[in-house]
């Protein structure tokens, strides 16, 4: 058996823009942070090794605080560590990759087709590759097919899945397939991905193990993975971001209570959290308060943000009267509605639907 954690994506010193400067070199040191958080987890569930599959950098100017923590946390046991530089992290001459003195159980691949390296103590086979400029339309997994000699064969790699005109180092669910490997380790999308399989071969994205923004949203974290000869692989889902950004939706109407609304979307928040609620509706006169929202709930997240979608109540009945086909409809419609056990719920989506096939919509208004 085999076990060993896959993350990737940390794009340690993003700038965050914006935020302001203070809060921004806060956010860079809480990346710093997240290192231990996954090194702990590491030793926690006595990973053979870690996979960081690409962009562990956001760019090429990395702080010097940084680095020291960098190899701090993957110095911190014996356990190797294999990394395969991103489009954002590139390898060039004067990279950190280059210029930073890495521990020695952290091996850097520098080639941007597949390089085998032995992890001999596990009998496993680590293959990855490296961008060596911000964009490759190399594909690492063409006409690589891993030997089959009794030892797990796992392949590291930063590159875009299904999209074989990328250049962002595409890779092909058949060259997946072809591969023989055990386990395909992926970067470069930000959200986790379901675990799949091509042939024998399981694969998928970690994700980033933090959000930088609302388009990196929910419990972000990496994979453990637990490989058995002649067993399903086995995928562990493990939250590590300390700061999460969620963005809902609360839907009301007329008789909303856009306070009771907000909480429910509190559910779950905490202090380091950054949510954004949209309100949703169609409303006459009950338009939420910002104001008074903003006031009562900021406290609850390290950042609130509400936005008013509500829009303007239409009166659906005002065209009863017509001498018209339209209003026939409406007449026979409202009789029903105003029946004591009238289910008014079905009766609004045949009046919406209704009216919009009557004016020759292809949608309702709703």
């Amino acid at each position: 058996m085999l076990k060993f954690v896959h993350a990737a994506d940390l794009h340690l010193d993003a700038p965050f823009r914006s935020l302001p400067p203070a809060q921004a070199a806060a956010r860079r040191q809480g990346q710093r942070q997240l290192l231990d958080r996954l090194m702990t987890l590491c030793e926690e569930e006595q990973a053979a090794f870690l996979l960081l599959a690409g962009d562990v950098f956001d760019g090429q100017q990395v702080y010097p605080e940084t680095i020291e923590a960098l190899c701090a946390a993957l110095g911190r046991t014996a356990m190797p560590v294999f990394i395969s530089p991103g489009n954002h992290d590139y390898l060039t001459a004067t990279s950190p990759y280059r210029t930073a003195q890495f521990p020695k159980n952290v091996h850097i691949f520098t080639t941007p087709t597949l390089s085998a390296q032995e992890a001999e103590a596990e009998a496993a086979v680590i293959y990855g590759h490296a961008f060596t400029a911000p964009s490759s339309q190399t594909h690492p997994l063409a006409d690589f097919f891993a030997a089959n000699d009794g030892r797990f064969h796992i392949g590291l790699v930063h590159g875009d899945l299904g999209a074989p005109q990328s250049v962002y180092a595409p890779v092909l669910r058949e060259e997946i397939a072809a591969s023989g490997l055990d386990y395909l380790a992926l970067g470069h999308v930000h959200q986790p991905s379901e675990p799949a399989q091509a042939g024998q071969t399981v694969y998928t994205y970690s994700g980033c193990p933090e959000g930088r923004g609302f388009d990196e949203c929910g419990a972000l974290g990496c994979y453990v993975v637990t490989l058995a000869q002649g067993k399903p692989a086995d995928l562990r889902f493990a939250p590590l971001a300390q700061h999460r950004y969620f963005s809902l939706i609360a839907d009301g109407g007329e008789e909303a209570d856009w306070e009771s609304l907000v909480v429910q979307c509190l559910d779950g928040i905490t202090d380091q959290d950054a949510l954004r609620i949209t309100l949703t509706g169609e409303v006459a006169e009950n338009r939420p308060d910002l104001t008074a929202l903003r006031a009562k709930f900021a406290a609850r997240a390290a950042g609130l943000t509400l936005r008013d979608a509500t829009t303007a109540a239409q009166n659906l009945w005002a065209r009863m009267e017509e001498d018209s086909l339209t209003g026939l409809f409406l007449r026979n419609l409202r009789r029903r509605w105003d029946e004591p056990e009238a289910d008014r719920e079905s009766l609004t989506l045949a009046l919406q639907y209704g009216i919009a096939a009557l004016e020759g919509r292809e949608e309702p208004r709703l």
